[in-house]
This record gives C-alpha cells, sequence and structure tokens, in this order.
C-alpha cells in the first residue's frame, strides 16, 4: 500500500479547518469561544460563512463568543447588538470599555462606517495627527 501525503494548504486553508473545528468542538454543556482576527488570511467570501457559524452557534445558550475584528463584515454582523468598543488614550493610561452606541444623525451608516469614523463613542474624540488634531 502506497501512502500519499494530503496536498499542502495554504494559510487560509489552514486558518478556516482551525476555525471550524473550534466551533465543531464546542461543548454542548457551554463554553466562552474567544477568537482574535479569525479573518487573517482569507477573503470575505471565504470567512462569511464562518462568521455566521459563529453567530448561530454563539447565540445558543449557554454558548458564548468573543470575537475580535477590524473587519467590516464582523463588525456589521455583531457590534450593533453585541459590540464594545475598548480604547485607551496611550500606554500608561487606563484601557476603557464601554458598549458601542451609534451616535446622533448616524441612521443609515453600517456600523463599521461608524466605528471607522469614531461616531459610536458617547463623547468626542480627539484624534491627533503628525502636527494636528481634529475632532471628529
Amino acid at each position: 500500500m502506497e501512502l500519499r501525503r494530503a496536498p499542502r494548504c495554504s494559510d487560509g486553508e489552514r486558518a478556516l479547518i482551525a476555525l471550524y473545528t473550534l466551533i465543531h468542538c464546542l461543548p454542548d454543556g457551554g463554553a466562552t469561544l474567544c477568537v482574535d482576527e479569525p479573518e487573517n488570511f482569507l477573503a470575505l467570501p471565504e470567512i462569511g460563512p464562518w462568521l455566521d457559524r459563529f453567530d448561530e452557534r454563539c447565540a445558543e445558550p449557554p454558548q458564548q463568543g468573543i470575537l475580535i475584528s477590524h473587519h467590516p463584515r464582523p463588525i456589521n454582523l455583531l457590534a450593533r447588538d453585541a459590540g464594545y468598543w475598548i480604547d485607551r488614550d496611550g500606554p500608561p493610561a487606563p484601557t476603557r470599555v464601554r458598549r458601542i452606541e451609534p451616535g446622533t444623525g448616524a441612521a443609515g451608516v453600517s456600523m463599521d462606517q461608524l466605528v471607522e469614523r469614531g461616531w459610536v463613542l458617547d463623547e468626542p474624540r480627539t484624534v491627533r495627527t503628525a502636527d494636528t488634531a481634529v475632532t471628529p
């Protein structure tokens, strides 16, 4: 009998295998699944079905999920109902955790655009550039 090696997998294929394995192996008795930037190495059509499955699986009590991402698809999928904004004003400053709340006049703007523009914060935030400070 001849043994054959499986073809080499790309980084994206390995990431998808790991991500689906995490969801499949969640115990039925409850668990918290924490995933940091699952979209790395993946195109939007590849991560979309996994995000849908993540959302479905973590919506089944007693499961819960924590997803950290800068990608528009997970932000739009999860942030409005369950998102938190985590930031700080520099390394010595304490980290602040706030519930995401769309700002005034944000109707019709997607959640990822609100995050990009900084409109999810309760108070105006100053954005510092090399030589100026701008309040969005």
